[in-house]
C-alpha cells in the first residue's frame, strides 16, 4: 500500500471529499467558532473554551492575553517595569489604546481607521483633522464639509477581509508588505503574491481564505473533532497550517511537506488523523497495513508493518478483525499488538532462515517451526528478548495459528491456503513461564508507613492536581487502577446500616454498579473530592463530571486522570520518598516489586487498619 493512498482515503475527484466531509461539519459548531462563509474568517472570541486567548487583564486593554493573562505588549511593559508585582501592574490603565479595527468616525464613511487610533478617523479625514485641531473630533465631524467618502472596498488578499484606503485595492497592512516586497524584488508579480500572501494575525481571529475547497473542508471537520475531543488549538497554529498550504501550492492537508514548526506539525498531524477517520470505515481500514483502531470504536493503532510474507499479514490482519469484537476497554489496542509483535518474530525467522524468506505456506513445516523456537532461545540468551517475554511470543504465535485454521484461512483461495497442519506449536514446545520465588509483591509495613507520610508531598511535587486523592483512594479501597480513575462523580452512596458504599465498575469482567463498604475516612476524601471538583467546574452537570478529571484536553471535567499520567506522578513520588532501604538499597538486595510501577505492585490494596496499609496482587 502506498503512502498516497494511505494519504488520501476515500475515491473519487476533490470536490466529491470535500462534499463529504461538510456534509460532517455540524452547522452549530461552525456557529459557535464564528464561521463566516463570506469573509472566510474563524472568529471563535477571546472567551472560548478551546480556541479563545482571554483579553488582556490590564485596565483599558482589550487586546488578547498571551502569558500571565496580559497580552504580548502589557507583558513587555512589565518586564521593563522591573519588580512591581503582575496583580499591581494589572490594575494600571493602558496608556495608549488598544489597535482596534474598524470604519471611519465620520457618519456614513466606510473606510478604515488611519494610523493615528485615537482619532479614530479614515487617513484622508485624519489629514484633514489636521487643520482642525482646536476642535475635537465630534466637533470635526459634524462640519458641513465633512462628508463620507467613496468606498474602496475590501484588500484583494484572499485572506484578508479588511477594507481598503486607497485605490491600490490592499488594506494598510497588506499594503505596507506589497510596497516592502517590490523593495526587495522589483520584478514581484504582484497577483502571485498575493495569492500566497499572509493574512493580518487578529488575536483568536483565523483567516482561511485562499485555501482550496478540499483542504478548507479538511481544516473544519479537524478542528470540529479536535475540539469535541477536548484539545485545544492554538490560533497562531492553526494560522501556520492555514498558510502552509498556500505557500506550497497543494489542495489538501495530505499533500503538506513536512512543517518545521513543532506546533505546525503536530496540529497538522491531529487534522489528518481525524480526516482520515471520517473517509475510512472498518472495511476499508482492514485494507490498510497500520490500522486506525478508533474507527473499530477502539483507541490506538495497530501495525502489521513488520510481517515480511503477504500471507502471513493477511493472516494476522483476518485473526484480528475477528479478535477485535470479543474484547473492551482501554488496552485492547496493547493487547493485539503484542499478539502481532509475536507474529513479527516468526516472519523474521522464516524471512532469515529460508531460502525463499518463507512467501510460500505450502513449503513451511516443523524444521521451520524448530528454526523459529531456536531464534527466540537464541535472543533470549543475547538480552534481546527477557525470559518472562520468550514464552510470551511462543503461546502467541501458537494462538495466531491454531486461530488461523480454526477460521478456516488455510483452505484454498484463503491467505494461509496450503499451510500444513504440522507448522505449529504443541505445548510442550512453549517453555514454562518464569516464576520469581520469594516475598512476593506485598509491601511491608515498614514502606507503607513511609509511603503515607510522604503522601504530602504528592501536592508540591507534581503538577497533577488530582494525584493524591486517587493514590489514597487505591491505598484505602484495593481496586484496580482503571477502576478507581474512571469513577464518576456521584459514587458515594449510604447502605441499608448507614456505612458508606463505594459504587465502581469493575471492566475486566464488564460489570456495572459494584459496591464496595469503606471506611468514614474514606468517604470524608471523597467528598472533599468533589467539592474540589465542583469548584473546578461550577457549570458542568453532576452526571458528566469525573470525580478524578484529567488536566489535558478537559476543559468540562469530563475526561477522568488516565493511567500513565498517573503512574508518571507515582513513580516520581516514590522515587523522592529517601531515605527507605527498602526502595533505594542495592539491586542486587531490592525486592521484586521496588521498582514496580503503578500497574502491579500498587494494584491493590486491602486496609488492615486505620491507616495501615498492605498491597498485594489481585
Amino acid at each position: 500500500m502506498t503512502s498516497a493512498a494511505r494519504a488520501l482515503p476515500g475515491s473519487g475527484p476533490a470536490q466529491d471529499r470535500a462534499d463529504r466531509l461538510m456534509a460532517l461539519v455540524d452547522p452549530r459548531f461552525l456557529d459557535e467558532v464564528g464561521w463566516d462563509p463570506d469573509t472566510m474568517l474563524l472568529s471563535p472570541g477571546p472567551h472560548h473554551p478551546l480556541m479563545g486567548r482571554g483579553v488582556c487583564r490590564v485596565a483599558e486593554c482589550a487586546a488578547p492575553a498571551v502569558s500571565w493573562g496580559i497580552c504580548q505588549t502589557c507583558a513587555a511593559v512589565w518586564r521593563r517595569g522591573g519588580s512591581i508585582d503582575i496583580d499591581e501592574f494589572v490594575l494600571i490603565p493602558r496608556t495608549a489604546p488598544t489597535r482596534r479595527i474598524g470604519v471611519c468616525v465620520v457618519p456614513g464613511c466606510p473606510r478604515p481607521r488611519g494610523r493615528r487610533i485615537a482619532t479614530g478617523l479614515c487617513s484622508t479625514h485624519d489629514t484633514n483633522y489636521l487643520l482642525y485641531r482646536h476642535l475635537s473630533v465630534e466637533q470635526f465631524c459634524a462640519l458641513p464639509h465633512v462628508v463620507p467618502l467613496p468606498d474602496f472596498g475590501f484588500c484583494q488578499v484572499p485572506c484578508c477581509d479588511r477594507r481598503c484606503d486607497s485605490s491600490v485595492s490592499l488594506c494598510p497592512a497588506h499594503r505596507g508588505r506589497w510596497r516592502r516586497e517590490v523593495e526587495r524584488d522589483p520584478r514581484a508579480d504582484r497577483r502571485e503574491w498575493m495569492r500566497t500572501a499572509r493574512p493580518v494575525a487578529m488575536g483568536s481571529v483565523v483567516g482561511l481564505g485562499g485555501l482550496p475547497p478540499l483542504a478548507l473542508a479538511e481544516v473544519l471537520l479537524g478542528l470540529q473533532s479536535r475540539c469535541r475531543n477536548g484539545s485545544r488549538t492554538e490560533p497562531s497554529s492553526l494560522r501556520g497550517v492555514a498558510q502552509a498550504v498556500r505557500d506550497q501550492h497543494v489542495g489538501s492537508l495530505f499533500g503538506l511537506q513536512a512543517l518545521t514548526v513543532r506546533a505546525y506539525a503536530d496540529l497538522l498531524s491531529t487534522l489528518r488523523l481525524y480526516v482520515g477517520e471520517a473517509l475510512s470505515s472498518p472495511e476499508q481500514e482492514r485494507l490498510q497495513d497500520v490500522w486506525n483502531l478508533r474507527v473499530f470504536g477502539h483507541g490506538g493503532g495497530l501495525r502489521f508493518t513488520g510481517i515480511w510474507q503477504s500471507w502471513l499479514r493477511e493472516t494476522a490482519k483476518r485473526w484480528a478483525a475477528d479478535e477485535l469484537p470479543r474484547h473492551r476497554g482501554p488496552r485492547v489496542a496493547g493487547y493485539l499488538q503484542n499478539r502481532v509483535n509475536s507474529i513479527v518474530q516468526l516472519s523474521d525467522s522464516l524471512h532469515a532462515q529460508r531460502r525463499d524468506h518463507g512467501h510460500d505456506p505450502s513449503r513451511l513445516g516443523p524444521a521451520d517451526m524448530e528454526n523459529f523456537l531456536n531464534r527466540v532461545a537464541y535472543l533470549e540468551s543475547t538480552g534481546a528478548v527477557s525470559a518472562k517475554r520468550r514464552p510470551l511470543i511462543c503461546g502467541h504465535v501458537a494462538k495466531v495459528l491454531r486461530d488461523a485454521r480454526d477460521l478456516g484461512l488455510t483452505r484454498p483461495g484463503e491467505p494461509a491456503a496450503g499451510l500444513r497442519d504440522v507448522f505449529a506449536l504443541r505445548s510442550v514446545d512453549i517453555p514454562p513461564v518464569v516464576k520469581l520465588e520469594g516475598p512476593g509483591r506485598a509491601l511491608p509495613q515498614a514502606v507503607l508507613r513511609q509511603l503515607y507520610e510522604n503522601l504530602s508531598a504528592l501536592e508540591t511535587s507534581t503538577s497533577t492536581r488530582h494525584a493524591r486523592p486517587a493514590i489514597e483512594l487505591l491505598m484505602d479501597t484495593g481496586r484496580r487502577p482503571e477502576e478507581i480513575l474512571r469513577l464518576p462523580y456521584d459514587c458515594l452512596d449510604t447502605a441499608a446500616d448507614g456505612k458508606h458504599v463505594l459504587v465502581y465498575a469493575e471492566f475486566k469482567i464488564n460489570r456495572e454498579g459494584r459496591r464496595l463498604p469503606i471506611t468514614d475516612t474514606t468517604a470524608s476524601l471523597i467528598r472533599g473530592q468533589q467539592q474540589a471538583v465542583r469548584a473546578l467546574f461550577p457549570d458542568t452537570p453532576v452526571g458528566e463530571l469525573a470525580l478524578l478529571p484529567g488536566k489535558q484536553r478537559n476543559p468540562r471535567g469530563t475526561r477522568s486522570l488516565t493511567l500513565s499520567s498517573l503512574s508518571t506522578v507515582h513513580r516520581l513520588w516514590v522515587d523522592g520518598c529517601r531515605p527507605c532501604w527498602w526502595l533505594t538499597g542495592p539491586s542486587s538486595t531490592r525486592p521484586p516489586w521496588s521498582c514496580t510501577p503503578i500497574g502491579t505492585a500498587m494494584r491493590s490494596a486491602t486496609l488492615t487498619s486505620a491507616r495501615h496499609l498492605t498491597y498485594c496482587e489481585n
